[in-house]
């Protein structure tokens, strides 16, 4: 994890970069918009890098306050209690950020001292939970990491809520809120970038997802395909698991999901650490025992969806947008966690069964289908075998199924699984069970999208998401338990 992402806006960028440099002389790595590298999406990584950040310092301005680029980050930040904030000029704020302690920064000159620096470097220490390093070494110039390539295209968004800010909050930022939960931007919004300290700041995944305009480059693309990752130390030996049954609860109607029984068993969760697209979210790896379980084929759809919807069961979000791309046996997609549970409550009352969504573990034992290679299909994958690196969605079950016979584990739709987030898997119940403790201000999805590069669409890739924020990279499949 990343100690500072460092929020602002382009006529801020000589701020900006004085900031992080005070801040890399303190000892806290900072992230913002220069240390992205040749095929990187500039948008997946802010997003990346904003959710693993402990501390997000917002340089407010009059030009920053009424970017929503800049004020969707705060959002995210306030959200967390994660904000810091440094102010130039005598810019006004609106609720919430006028009742947040803001460092002032008026008169600032980059390269000379003010009272200001000490209050943002205050401010960093107490979220980030280490106190600052008395002085830079002279041996240890500050660390400034040259841009290898420019962001990626802007993106167009669909609008969210963002959940813990008070009725009556308008923030243009929400049309930012789309894909992930998180922004795309352009680089003249928003600006961002990182010193990175550890693994954890490295940019080897894009767990976060995005909407734009062009499909995914193909020759990145065709570079993931054809890496492999470092072999490791041999796993621990994997207990495959056979299906011992499909169902459905309705006699095969359209509005049901037909469903697997996976007789359970043990497996290796997360990815190894020779891995190069490896998140530090993705470790450490753990031996996960999982009971028996059914689990849909397919992601449910909207013709599924709009079974619920007519009943009264999917009130919350009665008609999720479909992009434009058709809606009947494709994914689901601008749901929340929130609306994904209230379809799981209907389904359950509906055919007696007791639905649910799926726990992290089950889900990956279900996507690993009894590998521990980086897909089910292997160490690469291809445009024949996933949805990925494609302009939306596709119908469920046009590719091969992996083999326990489930559809769409790799991209097409973020899955919400039912399990509080962590930026870690050392809370994973080794019993298969849902992890639901900490702050819990986030929920877990899984699998990738249709927007995401492969690398993105792994079988260890996890993400946190907003469980009150949709987007039309989300969607999910059910659950069930079996006696």
């Amino acid at each position: 994890m990343g100690d500072v992402f460092i929020s602002y806006k382009r006529q801020d960028r000589a701020v900006a970069a004085a900031l992080a440099e005070e801040l890399t002389a303190a000892g806290y790595s900072c992230w913002w918009d220069t240390s992205l590298v040749a095929g990187e999406h500039f948008n997946e990584a802010i997003q990346r890098h904003l959710d693993e950040a402990s501390c997000v310092l917002v340089i407010w301005s009059r030009e920053s306050s009424a970017s929503k680029w800049v004020q969707a980050e705060a959002v995210t930040a306030f959200n967390r209690d994660a904000l810091v904030a440094a102010r130039l000029d005598d810019v006004e704020l609106k609720y919430p950020f006028h009742i947040v302690q803001t460092a002032d920064l008026r008169r600032y000159s980059p390269g000379r001292s003010h009272p200001g620096l000490a209050e943002v470097v205050r401010g960093v220490a107490a979220k980030v939970g280490r106190e600052p390093r008395a002085a830079l070494s002279a041996t240890e110039p500050p660390r400034r990491v040259e841009r290898d390539a420019p962001p990626e295209t802007k993106s167009k968004l669909n609008g969210a809520i963002i959940a813990g800010v008070a009725a009556g909050l308008l923030i243009l930022a929400f049309g930012v809120y789309a894909t992930t939960g998180g922004l795309s931007a352009k680089q003249d919004e928003v600006a961002t970038v990182q010193a990175p300290a550890s693994e954890a700041s490295a940019p080897t995944s894009d767990a976060a997802t995005r909407i734009t305009d062009d499909v995914a480059q193909q020759p990145v693309v065709q570079r993931e395909e054809a890496r492999e990752s470092a072999p490791q130390t041999s796993p621990p030996p994997i207990v495959r698991s056979a299906p011992s049954g499909s169902f459905d609860d309705c006699d095969g109607a359209s509005w049901c999901p037909p469903m697997l029984t996976i007789a359970g068993g043990e497996f290796v969760m997360g990815s190894p650490s020779g891995d190069p697209n490896r998140a530090s979210n993705e470790g450490p790896q753990r031996q996960v025992r999982v009971g028996p379980f059914a689990i849909g084929r397919h992601e449910v759809t909207f013709d599924q969806w709009e079974a619920c919807a007519a009943a009264g069961g999917c009130d919350l979000n009665a008609q999720p947008e479909d992009q434009g791309w058709g809606r009947g046996r494709r994914p689901v997609i601008n749901v929340s966690w929130n609306d994904a549970q209230q379809y799981t409550r209907w389904l359950s009352t509906r055919t007696g069964r007791a639905y649910r969504l799926p726990t992290e573990a089950e889900w990956e034992f279900a996507a690993r289908a009894g590998t521990q290679t980086r897909y089910s299909t292997g160490d690469g994958i291809s445009a024949a075998q996933a949805r990925f690196g494609a302009p939306s969605t596709s119908s469920v079950g046009q590719f091969p199924p992996n083999a326990l016979g489930l559809y769409d584990f790799h991209g097409n739709a973020w899955e919400w699984v039912q399990d509080c987030f962590e930026n870690s898997l050392a809370s994973v119940p080794l019993d298969g069970s849902a992890f639901e403790g900490g702050r819990c201000v986030r929920r877990v999805l899984r699998g990738g999208s249709w927007d995401n590069a492969a690398r993105s669409i792994r079988s260890a890739v996890r993400y946190g998401g907003d469980p009150n924020v949709r987007g039309a990279v989300r969607g999910f499949r059910v659950a069930a338990d079996v006696r």
